[in-house]
């Protein structure tokens, strides 16, 4: 045999190989089942999956008086005294709830402050279109700064319930307006004293803070309102002042 005869059945053989290789391995490859390992294109890139995205949380409203646990907050602006009823859900969060309600009757919380506001305006209008409160064990000294009271006994941290720390939690409420939640550190697991009020909606914390109670009112942004407003114009001089609260169970 020529030279040129075998050189011709070696370049029939490989095209031979490569036309198999490519029938069987071209559709193994379309449907994913080989190239894993190959970085996708752009266009198949999957988007990063929201948690809650088929899920509808609770929006809650205590405008009557069921029976359970309630905290009476009395709070002090300019003299006067507001009074501020709260529906502790129970059901809901029943961790977070027991040691907000130890706290309370510990004490702690009478005669502290609400330190912190976040409060957002519409520019066309001007008016609020979200705020918050936050609080839970600091007063004011004599030369106006922040001091932490100590707990005592201090309970130590609890855990997170909201779905994104805990997906068996039964805790599926909504941070309306009115509700009231925990306040935690970058852990989930991390809470322990400080709680904020919600005077508007805000969304974006459902499933990552525990709400643990709802205002009862017929109005509730408009009161905490009062309150969002009052410590955002006192700039800094922390004019509201929790001056007692009361937890009691209705029968």
């Amino acid at each position: 045999m020529s030279n040129k005869n075998v050189l011709f059945y070696v370049i029939a053989g490989i095209l031979g190989v490569a036309i198999v290789l490519c029938a069987v391995l071209v559709p193994l490859y379309a449907v994913g089942i080989i190239g894993n390992t190959l970085q996708p294109s752009p266009d198949r890139k999957e988007k990063e999956a929201d948690p809650f995205e088929n899920f509808t949380f609770k929006s809650i409203s205590a405008t009557s008086m069921p029976k359970g646990q309630y905290a009476d907050f009395t709070i002090t602006y300019n003299g006067k005294d507001y009074s501020v009823k709260i529906y502790l859900l129970s059901d809901y969060a029943p961790e977070t709830v027991d040691n907000f309600v130890k706290y309370a009757k510990d004490g702690l919380y009478n005669g502290t402050v609400f330190y912190r506001s976040d409060i957002s305006f519409y520019e066309d209008t001007g008016k609020p279109s979200s705020a918050y409160l936050q609080g839970g064990a600091y007063t004011v000294n004599n030369a106006g700064e922040l001091v932490r009271k100590t707990p005592n006994p201090y309970y130590g941290k609890i855990k997170g319930e909201f779905l994104v720390n805990d997906p068996e939690t039964k805790n599926n409420i909504s941070f309306t307006a009115g509700t009231i939640g925990m306040v935690r550190e970058e852990g989930y697991d991390s809470a322990d004293t400080e709680f904020f009020f919600m005077s508007y909606a805000h969304p974006e914390f459902d499933g990552y803070y525990a709400a643990f109670g709802t205002v009862v009112e017929s109005d509730a942004s408009e009161t905490l309102y009062t309150f969002t407003k009052a410590l955002y114009e006192a700039d800094g001089d922390y004019p509201v002042t929790i001056k007692k609260v009361n937890v009691y169970t209705r029968e």
